[in-house]
């Protein structure tokens, strides 16, 4: 099923950027997996947009800018990596940081499973 990458939000954020990192990402027990080498051969671990190592990553890798935006209620997000990708109005900074790698990836719109395009 495809989404709008401007409205994909947790696993589903999961699995575009593996995509893009040109993994091949598996849903298991409601977690995003992604194979990797290790000692004993391959493997699975988990993935996720929101874990620090992942988000700076790539805030490193494509030099994306963040900006905070206050209102009084709240803080929302944009992310651009220049000139060609800008994403804005994000719940969180990792929020920010995943859909622009995939919508610079990806496009503005990219495929999930299924069982991930009724998330909202």
């Amino acid at each position: 099923m495809k989404i709008k990458t401007s409205e994909a939000t947790g696993l589903q954020l999961d699995w575009g950027l593996a995509i893009a990192d040109g993994s091949k990402p598996e849903l298991k027990h409601g977690n995003i997996f992604v194979p990797f080498a290790n000692f004993d051969g391959a493997s699975l671990k988990l993935f996720s947009h929101a874990m620090p190592s992942v988000c700076m990553g790539l805030i490193k890798e494509y030099c994306i800018q963040l900006f905070p935006f206050y209102d009084f209620e709240d803080v929302r997000w944009d992310a651009d990596i220049r000139p060609d990708v800008r994403i804005v109005n994000c719940d969180t900074p990792e929020q920010a940081v995943a859909r622009c790698v995939i919508a610079m990836k990806l496009g503005e719109e990219f495929e999930v499973p299924d069982e991930l395009g009724v998330m909202g």
